[in-house]
């Protein structure tokens, strides 16, 4: 199993990403994480830039989109066994509900 919590958003390569966990992934294996996302593969908000850096964070959020195809790659180079990539965003409930204008 490859587990993450709220860490991949600090890798800019989601392609070198997921070629590292495909890579050390077992057959049959699981690959379970939760992230932060951003709605879109653009540039985030002035809000959110000058969150990130004003707390001196290294984000680098991806849209669902963005993981899913990241994921797809890697499991066509690593894995024969395959079976579907999903990333789902929870993130329109949560920013309507935070009113932080990440999308």
């Amino acid at each position: 199993m490859v587990f993450s919590k709220d860490a991949l958003l600090h890798v800019p390569d989601k392609d070198a990403l997921f070629a590292e966990i495909f890579r050390v992934l077992k057959p049959g294996g699981v690959f379970a994480a939760s992230n932060w996302m951003i709605g879109h593969d653009g540039e985030p908000s002035l809000e959110m830039k000058a969150y990130v850096a004003a707390e001196g964070l290294s984000f680098a959020m991806a849209s669902p989109a963005r993981y899913a195809e990241a994921m797809r790659r890697a499991s066509a180079i690593w894995s024969s066994a395959w079976r579907e990539t999903s990333a789902v965003s929870a993130s329109r409930w949560l920013c309507a509900s935070c009113s932080c204008a990440c999308n």
